[in-house]
């Protein structure tokens, strides 16, 4: 059977074509797992804080999307330095003397078994009075029903600002997707605080594994289909020269 070239070649671009098609869907991150770029980051920081007794201004952002990349993640927290009002009213100078608390998640690390410690990073903020407070926090894991299947507290002392990160171990936590939730009390609260993320424990979503297997499993059909082609086209040419 003789294959005419043209044929060999078009069937090698169009191949090339739908590889590339599909594998483009993602990408390798800096851990070398592939992470889908179709999310597309969207991030809203809230308004500066009004000045507080240190001249500082503080203000929080978070990605509407919950993209899994930080490609275009600005600070979470940040600080901006500013003049202090000299025409503050009694009731003013008052309401900063009391202690306001905002608090900020993130997801550091998302494990990936059951058993491994999910990583988050918590930032605690206080606008108000500058004075060391206890702040106590509740942790609240829970699943897409609102069951909860994990949950404990511990009290952090703040003045101003503090960062930490937290090592929470998933044992007896199966995989799939769930939400951490943290609630903030402290003493003279008057608003309530409180911050939650999803996230994954083990592999990625049904849809978006059958994706990313078909991207690699179309890379090396393509490959060994190309290989069969040219021996194909190959030995059809040796038995030409010697008609």
């Amino acid at each position: 059977m003789k294959i005419e070239p043209w044929v060999i070649i078009i069937s090698i671009f169009l191949l090339l074509f739908i590889s590339a098609t599909i594998i483009s869907g993602s990408e390798v991150n800096a851990e070398g797992n592939k992470v889908s770029t179709s999310c597309i980051e969207s991030w809203k920081c809230s308004a500066w804080s009004n000045c507080s007794t240190h001249g500082l201004q503080i203000r929080a952002c978070h990605d509407l999307n919950n993209c899994s990349t930080t490609t275009e993640k600005p600070s979470i927290v940040q600080v901006q330095k500013c003049k202090k009002k000299t025409n503050d009213t009694n009731t003013n100078i008052q309401s900063q003397k009391k202690a306001l608390f905002d608090i900020v998640l993130e997801i550091v690390t998302e494990p990936k078994k059951s058993g491994e410690d999910l990583i988050t990073k918590v930032s605690l903020i206080n606008f108000g009075a500058s004075k060391s407070i206890n702040a106590n926090l509740k942790y609240i894991i829970s699943d897409n029903t609102g069951a909860i299947l994990k949950q404990y507290q511990k009290t952090m002392l703040v003045t101003t600002q503090t960062e930490f990160l937290d090592h929470i171990n998933t044992t007896g936590i199966p995989n799939g997707k769930y939400t951490i939730k943290i609630k903030l009390t402290y003493a003279g609260q008057i608003d309530p605080a409180s911050t939650e993320k999803t996230f994954n424990i083990g592999k990625v979503g049904t849809a978006e594994k059958i994706f990313r297997d078909l991207g690699v499993r179309t890379g090396v059909l393509s490959i060994v289909t190309m290989t069969l082609l040219i021996g194909v086209y190959l030995k059809s040419q040796k038995k030409e020269l010697r008609k």
